[in-house]
């Protein structure tokens, strides 16, 4: 009997190892961005919950190159998240990860659609309670891009919302890791707007909406 009990307790830490691990090949868990209380939102972790012991954004970046600043309702653009550091340099074991998210900045909820360029190297997550409206793109572990020298980039596709949002937040995080495990790594954030066309043409003051009528 106690054999049995001992290979029970066995298998389950197995399986829990199991699916931490298959969790974490798809990236860190929805909702780690780093994003401010947007709305009726809350405050969203960050890899520093995990990875913790150094610095947020020391000697380094992460961004999303292609966020237009206008954007047009229901159109797609292609993004890429960029991720620069030099605290792994001259590391061979060096691992680079993200997660990014866009935002509505009037309530909080996620704005648009995500889709992924490359499956092998990013994955889709969908957020919950709080963040159940919001989508996540992550790098899975074909995309930590072991070795790889500074910047690691990813692609994203990105459509924008079809009704509704005036204006967009991306919010980013990224992680330089040593290859490790969790100590030794380095945690950064960035933060783009985008506007849609119609907000960004209507006039400021009804001074400008007269000059326009009088050209």
């Amino acid at each position: 009997m106690k054999r049995t009990w001992f290979a029970v307790a066995v298998l389950a830490v197995l399986a829990i190892w199991a699916a931490i691990a298959l969790a974490r090949a798809n990236g860190a868990p929805a909702s780690r961005t780093g994003a401010p209380v947007v709305g009726t939102a809350p405050a969203e972790g960050l890899c520093t919950g995990c990875h913790s012991g150094n610095a947020v954004n020391t000697n380094g970046s992460v961004t999303v190159l292609g966020v237009p600043p206008l954007f047009r309702a229901g159109t797609t653009y292609r993004l890429t998240v960029r991720l620069a550091s030099t605290q792994q340099n001259g590391n061979a074991s060096r691992t680079w990860g993200f997660q990014v998210t866009a935002v509505d900045t009037a309530n909080g909820q996620g704005a648009g659609t995500f889709a992924l360029v490359n499956a092998s190297q990013t994955s889709l997550v969908s957020g919950s309670g709080s963040f159940a409206t919001r989508q996540y793109v992550n790098q899975n572990s074909g995309g930590t891009k072991g070795g790889a020298a500074s910047p690691a980039d990813w692609q994203v596709d990105w459509t924008a919302p079809a009704t509704g949002s005036t204006r967009v937040k991306f919010f980013v995080a990224g992680l330089a890791g040593d290859g490790s495990g969790t100590g030794g790594d380095w945690v950064y954030t960035g933060t783009v707007a985008s506007t849609d066309t119609l907000t960004a043409a209507l006039p400021a003051t009804w001074g400008q909406v007269k000059a326009q009528y009088l050209k």
